[in-house]
């Protein structure tokens, strides 16, 4: 699941070299998108800790998916907006 919230950030973004972009890479990107700077750096972390820190996904699962759902959530009002606009 932290993969997975992980991979659904980044499909919002538009990475010019994303096989050789590293997560801090994405997640400046993610940042400079407009998407929420607390949200992106700890799933950055989650991430990484899973993925290069070898830490038990299972316990990393519920924040990371709650951090996606907020992410997402936020990333829907906005696109509303501009289309209202």
């Amino acid at each position: 699941a932290v993969y997975r919230a992980w991979f659904e950030m980044t499909q919002l973004l538009n990475m010019p070299n994303p096989d050789s972009s590293s997560p801090m890479d994405f997640a400046d990107e993610a940042i400079a998108f407009g998407l929420d700077e607390g949200d992106v750096t700890e799933l950055t972390e989650l991430f990484n800790e899973v993925r290069y820190g070898h830490m038990d996904p299972e316990s990393r699962e519920e924040r990371a998916l709650e951090i996606l759902r907020h992410i997402e959530s936020e990333y829907e009002t906005d696109d509303e907006t501009e289309a209202e606009n």
